[in-house]
């Protein structure tokens, strides 16, 4: 339950509970498929996962990138920055 946020639930429309559901079902299912597919490869099984440590595994897999091209524009940024600043001071 508190894996999942179920336990800060506060959505007040049938919408918002829908949309809320689907997601945590989706988060659920790719959290599961994690864990199936570290035991297909022989990794250690327990009884219950740690489901905290599962969901942070697929956020690095699958949307670990968007991460990634987010520190190399602020890294074009800065580089944009100093080499501007260093022109200046030329």
């Amino acid at each position: 339950k508190s894996r999942f946020a179920f336990g800060k639930f506060g959505q007040k429309t049938k919408l918002g509970v829908l949309r809320y559901l689907c997601l945590s079902v989706a988060c659920f299912f790719l959290c599961h498929v994690e864990h199936l597919d570290q035991t297909a490869s022989g990794q250690e099984e327990t009884s219950w996962p740690d489901w905290g440590a599962l969901a942070g595994q697929v956020r690095m897999k699958f949307v670990g990138w968007v991460r990634l091209f987010e520190l190399e524009r602020e890294m074009e940024r800065i580089l944009a920055f100093r080499d501007g600043t260093r022109q200046h001071a030329a």
